[in-house]
């Protein structure tokens, strides 16, 4: 689920980070080798920033999805509830029903370059997002992600949805994710570039050497992030800026 709906106003379209592109940030007291690329998905990498919105969208359920997020935003219904009601308005499509979703939310443009870009050099990637994994799994088979932690939506064996969700990462999570990410691959933060759109990949942006926004939703997202990507293609830019961070050479 997403909760950033402010608009990006023109007066905010500023980049915001340290002149040299070597700040750090939280405990991190230096920047190693890179390691390990950390995405965001659906925002950073997709075009479109909410995933579940999208589905409800190519679905037909705008309104209700709408009345879901009020009573959520209320305080009517929590947020497990939130994610169930949601979940069950889907009940009954078939799965490829569900994929053609993705017709309408390409990739950003230059997002398949930079990926490209890491695994020619040898430095693996993982993905962490409140989406769904009916929609991020083929993204991560197909640009070859040692990892991808996202919801994950049920279906039978006929490939029809049973209209439930499992909440594998919530939208305050992200960082106990990561950590436990880091942990299994024996990973440091500090040799890390982290991407992200949304207020909850804030805590992507706090473990990692280098962090990055792209099109970021809000300003104090812009705020936490080392460097940052308003619009555009996303590859040259974050390149540059890992390059500087990281000391790479061409």
């Amino acid at each position: 689920m997403y909760f950033d709906s402010e608009p990006i106003n023109d007066e905010d379209r500023i980049c915001y980070g340290s002149d040299d592109g070597n700040e750090v940030h939280g405990s991190l007291t230096r920047i190693d080798q890179l390691q390990l690329g950390v995405f965001d998905v659906d925002g950073t990498l997709r075009e479109k920033r909410d995933p579940w919105i999208h589905l409800h969208e190519h679905l037909g359920f705008v309104e209700e999805a709408h009345e879901h997020a009020r009573m959520f935003h209320d305080g009517e219904i929590g947020y497990e509830e939130w994610v169930d009601r949601d979940a069950a308005l889907w009940k009954g499509f078939h799965r490829l029903e569900i994929l053609a979703a993705l017709e309408t939310n390409p990739l950003k443009a230059g997002a398949e370059e930079l990926l490209a870009w890491f695994a020619e050099n040898k430095i693996p990637i993982v993905g962490i997002s409140t989406g769904l994994d009916i929609f991020n799994l083929p993204v991560a088979e197909r640009f070859g992600f040692r990892l991808m932690r996202s919801n994950e939506l049920h279906f039978d064996e006929n490939g029809v949805c049973l209209g439930r969700a499992t909440i594998h990462v919530r939208e305050d999570g992200k960082g106990r994710i990561l950590d436990s990410v880091l942990a299994e691959l024996g990973i440091e933060g500090n040799s890390i570039v982290a991407l992200g759109d949304g207020s909850a990949d804030i805590q992507l942006f706090e473990r990692a050497a280098l962090s990055i926004a792209v099109s970021p939703s809000k300003q104090k997202i812009r705020d936490a992030a080392d460097r940052c990507i308003e619009d555009g293609r996303i590859d040259f830019a974050a390149i540059q800026y890992i390059k500087e961070a990281f000391r790479m050479r061409d």
